[in-house]
């Protein structure tokens, strides 16, 4: 099963995000803090990190870069203009806060191909 690291801080996003992405088939782990997200790469194989930039403990570019260096692919996302400059300066693809859940799902794809997990 492709398992699925979700950093986000609000809980209605991972909710929601959580139970689109279990319903397709993938495993997901979230945390909603920079340090966690450092424990799960460094603890569990990972597919793919799916992280929002600005979070309550720093930004997510430490874990996107740690991510990286372990070739696992990354879907970023962020509702804050001036990382969405910084994103694109750097020319990193990612969605804009808010976004349609289908082309969340559209770039999930993309990047790790279907979940093939059973629910």
């Amino acid at each position: 099963m492709k398992h699925i690291l979700l950093l986000e801080d609000d809980r209605s996003i991972v909710d929601l995000l959580s139970a689109l992405l279990k319903d397709d088939g993938y495993y997901v782990s979230s945390t909603g803090r920079v340090a966690g997200a450092t424990q799960i790469l460094q603890k569990t194989k990972v597919d793919l990190l799916i992280a929002d930039i600005v979070l309550p403990d720093g930004t997510a570019f430490a874990v996107i870069d740690e991510a990286k260096r372990q070739n696992i692919a990354c879907l970023l996302m962020t509702g804050s203009w001036p990382h969405m400059a910084q994103l694109e300066a750097n020319g990193e693809l990612h969605l804009t806060k808010p976004f349609k859940l289908k082309d969340f799902t559209s770039q999930v794809l993309q990047r790790i191909g279907p979940g093939n997990g059973h629910n």
